[in-house]
């Protein structure tokens, strides 16, 4: 996961089934009884997907599971957090006299 200030790329293992149909990705609180909801749904083969309009220094657990065709799901990933940092300094002043 890399944190790009307000927002954080994702980017998982492949899933190497057959009939992989997509990824399903969830954002919530941490822990496993910590509420989270459906984020966004990425087709396979891609492994990769960014969570934009975030809010700096706040951390982000996300979880990722695999879909096949027939509509079966794996169990839900490892947690993963991460924290999007501002790293972009402010433009220069100007109009000093």
């Amino acid at each position: 996961m890399v944190a790009a200030g307000q927002r954080l790329n994702l980017s998982w293992t492949a899933n190497t089934e057959a009939d992989l149909k997509d990824y399903r990705l969830r954002r919530g609180g941490s822990g496993l009884w910590a509420s989270k909801t459906d984020l966004a749904t990425v087709g396979a083969p891609g492994t990769t997907h960014q969570d934009g309009a975030l809010a700096n220094g706040t951390t982000y657990y996300y979880q990722v599971r695999a879909r096949d065709v027939s509509g079966n799901e794996s169990v839900e990933s490892a947690e993963a957090s991460g924290t999007p940092q501002d790293t972009t300094a402010p433009a220069n002043p100007g109009g000093l006299g």
